[in-house]
């Protein structure tokens, strides 16, 4: 699956931490944005780390699954490009 995940804290320990753990599964894309091509059992295990990490009353993340008619339709402007789809299976 395709995944699209964020994060805001007002913590740079909880972020450099946040940082660290999104990025063992996923490509960054921006400061706190992340693009990742990860099957089911991934996913369930990032979400499981970020779980550990994040302060529920501080902290904000986002992952958005973005479904494979929808890939088409992400324009990318600058030099990063999206994930190379081919090489993925998808769910």
């Amino acid at each position: 699956m395709f995944y699209i995940i964020a994060y805001d804290t007002p913590s740079n320990k909880r972020r450099r931490k946040m940082a660290k753990t999104i990025k063992a599964y996923a490509r960054r894309v921006q400061k706190s944005v992340y693009e990742a091509c990860i099957d089911r059992n991934e996913y369930i295990k990032m979400v499981e780390m970020i779980e550990k990490v994040i302060e529920d009353k501080e902290d904000n993340v986002r992952i958005y699954n973005v479904p494979k008619d929808a890939i088409d339709g992400i324009s990318v402007y600058g030099p990063l490009p999206l994930i190379d789809m081919n090489d993925f299976e998808y769910d």
